[in-house]
């Protein structure tokens, strides 16, 4: 992740990690230098569902993850996203509206 401002700079990395929660230990990792989380979610799912060797997958993570064509990756490929939403409106623009969003 790279900021500038007045000519100055920072550099920095961003870790990925995806735990196998019945075993306690790490199944994927991942360092990008993207700042956000947004565009993470079905990469490391597809990492982890891989190096579990299981057709089905729960995925949780924090509300920095939620964008719309992630959580559609994931549910396409038979992924459960179980993820709390954006409360955020700015993200919430950039994702899905849920079922729950609307009242019945």
């Amino acid at each position: 992740m790279a900021t500038s401002g007045r000519g100055t700079g920072m550099v920095g990395y961003n870790v990925q990690t995806a735990v196998d929660t019945k075993r306690h230990m790490i199944v994927a990792h991942e360092v990008t230098n993207i700042g956000h989380d947004r565009d993470q979610l079905s990469s490391m799912a597809h990492q982890a569902r891989d190096a579990i060797g299981t057709d089905k997958l729960t995925v949780f993570a924090d509300r920095g993850y939620f964008k719309g064509e992630e959580i559609l990756d994931c549910e396409q490929a038979g992924i459960q996203d179980v993820s709390p939403e954006a409360t955020d409106l700015q993200q919430q623009g950039r994702g899905v509206v849920r079922q729950s969003g609307f009242s019945l």
